[in-house]
């Protein structure tokens, strides 16, 4: 993690071995404000959708194939991650949402369990599942679900609750099949 310019040549120090480099200082918030970047389909953002800006968080420049955008906003990288298959290392903008006044903000908690638990290999605890479909109500055979779990090899073993909102009248899930590869 690095913040503004003051942090970011230390933090630069072992972040550019591995092919990210923290520079610049744009203010993409006010103090602990959620923010809604774009996010990429990434374990340590699942079931999050807002992370809070500090003022004075910098932006990443990635130089390396092997390291993932996980989130921008405004055009600015602000979260990437690494697994090079030894290690895995989560680069964020800004250490300050970490502190105790923003990390309980909108949805840090569960941006900070994800982070834990991708960076120790843990099985996530976190799914996600979304229904597709168009604006009109179709039948349960035409609806197309999508489910996101960090360590698939765990999935037998979970129990995984579902939530679902629809505008169809006497829509309801009977059952859900999970099958793998």
């Amino acid at each position: 993690m690095a913040d503004d310019a003051s942090y970011q040549v230390p933090a630069n120090q072992i972040s550019e071995t591995l092919g990210v480099t923290f520079y610049g200082s744009p203010n993409h918030g006010t103090y602990c404000e959620p923010i809604v970047p774009d996010f990429a389909a990434h374990p340590i953002v699942v079931g999050v959708d807002t992370i809070v800006a500090y003022p004075s968080e910098g932006k990443i420049r990635i130089d390396s194939a092997g390291v993932d955008v996980v989130a921008t906003y405004q055009g600015d990288t602000l979260i990437a991650a690494l697994d090079d298959g030894k290690g895995r290392v989560v680069f964020d903008v800004s250490f300050t949402k970490f502190f105790d006044g923003c990390v309980l903000t909108g949805q840090m908690p569960q941006y900070v369990r994800n982070v834990a638990d991708w960076l120790i290999r843990r099985p996530s605890t976190t799914c996600s599942l979304t229904v597709a479909t168009d604006t009109t109500c179709l039948s349960p055979s035409q609806m197309k679900l999508n489910l996101v779990v960090s360590n698939q090899d765990s999935l037998a073993a979970m129990t995984i609750p579902l939530r679902y909102e629809a505008d169809c009248p006497g829509f309801t899930v009977d059952s859900v099949t999970f099958w793998g590869t």
